[in-house]
């Protein structure tokens, strides 16, 4: 897979984050799913701000400019997490 930018990380954790909390309920496998991405992704201090800062809408529109590659992959990474969910 082509490498993602590190614009299109905070994107992707964006999107899934969204995705945990869409039932207003956290679970741990949630939690654990979300911090497995983000250690895969090699994100470093400060990025937690930048998710939180980052407009659900702009995250999209990130997603919807990477590779069909990509986007196949977030869409796993997507799916996984609310296969995880259960509630979704």
């Amino acid at each position: 897979m082509e490498e993602l930018t590190y614009k299109d990380k905070i994107a992707i954790v964006k999107v899934l984050t969204e995705i945990l909390h869409a039932d207003n309920i956290v679970h741990d496998s949630e939690v654990a799913y979300m911090n497995e991405v983000i250690q895969s992704f090699n994100l470093g201090d400060g990025y937690q701000e930048e998710v939180n800062q980052l407009m659900t809408l702009q995250a999209l529109a990130t997603i919807r400019s990477l590779s069909v590659e990509q986007k196949g992959e977030v869409a796993k990474m997507m799916g996984k997490m609310i296969v995880i969910d259960e509630d979704i």
